[in-house]
């Protein structure tokens, strides 16, 4: 069916550009630059005159006259020489290493309501998606700038369509197990069955996979990382469009993904950062926008990404054999992860 065609292209592209926020160098770039001690106060200001060190005026006058008394106060020392720079907020990077093993579950859900005339379909027609997966990795080859080789086993825990009114509910699938090479120029997906890796598959595997080698690229090569209040950046994500190969008649643009610190909580196990990242696609059917922002959590121990959240509003045009139609409504991306 043709209108669901569109929906399930929604759908799929939701899939897609919601994986491609991650967390990535979650920090990324800014001042490595660790501060400058300020300077120790003088803990050995000089005291008052001793009453026995008197001026030489003072020995010649008459034995009854009695020294100066030292003052009671003491002598007050400028605060600011105390005072030592507000130190940054460090983050240290704990490297992943071959044999390290990640858990994460992601849900879906996206909503939006589809206008146009089309022979067979009233003038407005809402779908909604909401859908969970559970992604257990481990990873086989590391190097000092990328994650190279792991496998993934990815299991579909639940999911809920809505399309005209029909819902259709599916329950918890048999997982399936993928080797996966990031290395070599263009990635490669192997399914343990054998069987071909569909283009939903692929999507899937984008939103584990995407946030994982992009935040590791991008810390690597500098592994510390000090925060301030306003701390921000900006950065590509090459590794979207890569793993999910378009053919000639799709374009993709993802990103940049801006990220910004602001404060930390006192006594809190996360930093916590803001996002933004706008994604677009354009294909046989037309064009899908998202405007997606929300946060991410780091450990403050490990510098290793423990949640993040995208959501904003999607919009599209098109549609099948040259119909207008338009679509709008909204997508949300959660994500958390465990390392065992």
């Amino acid at each position: 069916m043709e209108n669901s065609a569109l929906a399930r292209t929604a759908y799929l592209a939701c899939l897609l550009f919601a994986c491609s926020h991650p967390p990535s160098r979650a920090p990324l770039g800014g001042n490595y630059a660790l501060p400058e001690p300020a300077p120790a106060a003088d803990r050995h200001a000089q005291a008052e005159s001793s009453p026995t060190e008197q001026p030489d005026s003072a020995r010649t006058e008459p034995k009854e006259a009695k020294p100066e008394a030292p003052s009671s106060k003491p002598k007050t020392v400028d605060s600011s020489a105390l005072t030592k720079t507000a130190p940054a907020d460090t983050l240290r990077f704990q490297p992943l290493q071959a044999g390290s093993r990640i858990q994460a579950e992601v849900t879906l859900n996206t909503s939006a309501e589809i206008r146009g005339a089309m022979p067979g379909m009233p003038d407005n027609v809402t779908f909604a998606v909401d859908s969970r997966l559970r992604a257990d990795i481990e990873l086989l080859k590391v190097s000092a700038q990328s994650v190279d080789e792991l496998t993934l086993k990815l299991t579909t825990l639940a999911m809920h369509a809505e399309f005209a009114g029909q819902a259709t509910d599916s329950k918890q699938e048999p997982p399936e197990t993928y080797r996966i090479t990031l290395s070599g120029g263009s990635p490669t997906i192997r399914g343990s069955s054998g069987s071909k890796v569909e283009l939903e598959d692929r999507v899937k595997i984008a939103l584990f996979i995407v946030p994982l080698a992009e935040f590791y690229a991008h810390w690597a090569g500098s592994p510390t990382l000090e925060l301030k209040p306003g701390w921000s950046s900006k950065v590509s994500l090459p590794m979207a469009t890569t793993l999910f190969a378009t053919t000639s008649d799709e374009a993709m643009r993802v990103g940049p993904l801006s990220t910004r610190f602001t404060s930390r909580p006192e006594r809190s196990d996360e930093v916590p950062f803001e996002l933004k990242l706008p994604v677009e696609y354009s294909g046989k059917l037309g064009k899908i926008s998202f405007d997606l922002s929300g946060s991410a959590k780091l450990s403050a121990k490990s510098a290793r990404p423990t949640s993040f959240e995208l959501s904003g509003p999607l919009n599209a045009t098109g549609g099948p054999h040259g119909s207008q139609l338009s679509l709008a409504g909204k997508a949300q991306l959660t994500c958390t992860l465990s390392y065992p």
